[in-house]
């Protein structure tokens, strides 16, 4: 009895495997195998004269199968099955063009073409974990390009795959110095070391740790100086922002010494033509040691 098995996923595209289990007849064995796939748009692909041959159906759609087997007795046998192919699915994405540290969003548009889609599996180029949702967003660590991969399954088990290249643009560094010595109340100043190496740098913001604030935009100079009212130890934060829209951020601490408060004492009876003895007693509030004095005694004759 002519007879033959099929997977239970039949797909557009794929190679589908076709396995005889035909009987021949009591003390007599199979010697011709003659298939017929039911798809004369594959051309000399639609008959096989192997025992198990494969088969490669391009489109959807319902398709006849038949196989008829003839035995070393001379009997025939003929069996007819009737399979559906199932359309794989379009694997279709796009991806923002991002900069180096921001997340790059994947944009999902593909389609099942037969029942629905299923699962999706993300390679992100990158030796990172895949990620198995419709729509991720993905952090590169580096800039460059990175050919990642969609794999989307439909409701019928058929899959399809398309990889893109997707870019992550390089941001700028942030860098910068000041003043080393700095106290209250007075201009600290602040020079900007940042560079970029895509487009130019068009906008620096500095925070000062304070409260207060300054941006500036190209083609200023970008130097800034600023004064702090009270001692401490203050973050700076210098964001710069290059014509590709990247940015990058760096964070220093400043210290704003205090100043010293400038003291004396003296005899409470000083005379005319006598030598006056005048005792230093200034706090240095912040530490250190004065090494300069600068006395005034408002006798300019």
């Amino acid at each position: 009895a002519s007879n033959f098995s099929y997977p239970s996923t039949l797909c557009e595209d794929a190679n589908i495997q076709f396995t005889d289990i035909s009987i021949p007849g009591t003390g007599s064995f199979i010697t011709n195998w003659n298939w017929n796939f039911g798809d004369p748009q594959s051309g000399t692909s639609n008959l096989s004269l192997l025992q198990n041959p494969s088969h490669i159906f391009n489109s959807p759609g319902i398709y006849n199968i038949t196989l008829t087997v003839s035995s070393s007795g001379g009997c025939a046998g003929t069996t007819t099955k009737t399979v559906e192919i199932s359309g794989r699915p379009t694997a279709i994405f796009t991806a923002d063009t991002v900069c180096k540290g921001n997340a790059t969003h994947f944009f999902n548009a593909s389609v099942a073409n037969s029942g629905f889609l299923t699962s999706y599996h993300w390679n992100f180029g990158d030796n990172s974990t895949p990620s198995l949702i419709p729509e991720p967003s993905h952090p590169y660590a580096f800039s460059g390009t990175y050919s990642t991969t969609l794999r989307v399954t439909n409701s019928k088990g058929c899959i399809d795959s398309v990889s893109n290249d997707v870019l992550v643009l390089p941001g700028p560094q942030a860098a910068f110095t000041h003043d080393n010595e700095n106290c209250a109340g007075q201009s600290v100043a602040f020079f900007d070391q940042s560079s970029t190496s895509l487009g130019y740098l068009n906008q620096w913001i500095w925070d000062f740790g304070d409260g207060n604030s300054a941006t500036i935009n190209f083609p200023s100079v970008q130097d800034v100086t600023h004064s702090y009212a009270l001692p401490g130890i203050y973050q700076i934060i210098l964001t710069v922002q290059n014509s590709e829209g990247c940015i990058d951020s760096v964070v220093q601490s400043l210290e704003i010494k205090a100043n010293p408060t400038a003291d004396f004492s003296y005899p409470t009876v000083n005379c005319e033509s006598r030598q006056v003895q005048f005792q230093d007693l200034t706090l240095l509030n912040g530490g250190g040691n004065v090494f300069v004095w600068n006395w005034n005694f408002g006798d300019p004759g």
